[in-house]
């Protein structure tokens, strides 16, 4: 440790802090520059951009790193371009190191920040704060590119497993919408034809509606049928409060969308005394506020109030056909008189469009499914990768193993 120094952030770093444009200036069209207000588009490693400002305050350069300065504070992510930060975020650039070894050092920091921050509605850490927090550091630039290299390489393969995943995903929900909502279908020389020979029949308009369908017609032998004839539906029910726990003891419980992530929930409890029970790969929908937001069950889990699972031997078409429900879900979440909720029969009663038999749906399985697996094993392996960096980031940016 003799080439490790303590100092302070405002030392190594240049610090500044966010200041909030004139919200008039707010935009989504690209007029301006990125703006962060705080930790909304915060992802992995990596901020991606919604909003822009014509009207910008206080201005970062690419590559800096947001640091979130309320709640919640702590939070890191790099930008990949100049852009305007909000009183939310502020943003750090190494002086005379390397810029991803403080992003790590940040990550490692969280929660020892985060133990300095004050308020009295909500968290928050003063600039001031901020610049005299104190830091080991190793005082040669190669030592820090070192221990950054490793960290990064894992974050590295992380995302190019998760936009592997997206990519997967957004292939099969485009086979979904051109099968099942176009009612396109390829022959054998490639080209598109319309189910049942070409021949399609009109429904009333209302039951279209309600149908989903794009075209104003379905394939003949198809029906506008319900939800609940397709799948089974099993709404959640929260165990009591004291069998709650995390230390692993009894079944992975879900209370709500609150744990869900990309495709996958983050597990935080367990229940020893579950009520209604979710199998692998069924399809988690919340059922209250935010009324069908989506995951997928990894493995079998307790469910608690806030969710329904929705279940079927088709498991990649069932999740399409359940994703490709938002708007009605919507619906239900705008109608609530305080917050959006849909109960069983409403969920069971939702009109969409049936096919005539399961030829159609053995095939579409066919080709999704093996989509659908190489995303859980994506999956998996991210969360061995996770396991793995947080083991080493402690350990490398305290100097307990040291990278030559």
């Amino acid at each position: 440790m003799n080439s490790w120094k303590e100092t302070t952030l405002d030392k190594i770093t240049t610090i500044i802090m966010g200041q909030s444009p004139v919200s008039e200036s707010y935009n989504f069209i690209g007029d301006g520059l990125p703006f962060y207000q705080g930790v909304t588009e915060f992802g992995n490693k990596y901020i991606s951009v919604k909003s822009f400002t014509n009207s910008p305050t206080k201005i970062v350069d690419a590559n800096s790193i947001l640091f979130s300065v309320r709640a919640p504070v702590g939070r890191v992510n790099f930008t990949k371009n100049k852009c305007c930060i909000g009183r939310g975020n502020a943003g750090l650039i190494m002086k005379n190191g390397e810029q991803e070894f403080l992003y790590y050092l940040l990550r490692y920091l969280e929660k020892d920040i985060l133990k300095n921050a004050t308020g009295t509605v909500f968290d928050s850490i003063s600039g001031i704060e901020l610049r005299k927090f104190l830091v080991l550091v190793p005082e040669l630039k190669v030592e820090q590119k070192a221990i950054a290299a490793v960290l990064s390489s894992l974050d590295d393969k992380i995302e190019l497993l998760r936009k592997q995943n997206e990519t997967l995903e957004k292939i099969a929900q485009t086979i979904f919408k051109q099968w099942f909502v176009e009612f396109e279908f390829p022959n054998k020389n490639g080209k598109p034809y319309k189910f049942s020979g070409g021949k399609m029949i009109d429904l009333s308009a209302e039951a279209l509606a309600k149908a989903g369908s794009e075209l104003g017609e379905i394939p003949e032998g198809w029906r506008v049928g319900k939800l609940g004839d397709e799948f089974e539906i099993i709404m959640g029910q929260s165990p009591k409060g004291e069998t709650y726990n995390e230390t692993g003891d009894g079944m992975i419980f879900f209370q709500g969308r609150a744990e869900f992530q990309e495709r996958f929930p983050k597990v935080r409890l367990y229940t020893t005394e579950p009520k209604r029970i979710a199998k692998k790969f069924d399809v988690l929908v919340s059922v209250r506020a935010p009324v069908g937001d989506i995951n997928v069950a990894f493995d079998q889990c307790c469910i608690g109030r806030g969710l329904g699972a929705v279940r079927s031997k088709y498991k990649s078409y069932c999740l399409y056909k359940i994703k490709s429900l938002k708007d009605i879900f919507e619906k239900f979440e705008a109608d609530g008189t305080v917050f959006g909720s849909i109960n069983k029969d409403s969920f069971s009663n939702i009109e969409v469009v049936l096919p005539s038999n399961n030829k159609v749906v053995d095939s579409f399985e066919k080709i999704t499914n093996s989509m659908d697996k190489k995303i859980f094993n994506n999956y998996n392996q991210i969360q061995t990768l996770f396991c793995l960096r947080d083991t080493l980031l402690p350990k490398l940016m305290s100097g307990e193993v040291r990278v030559k």
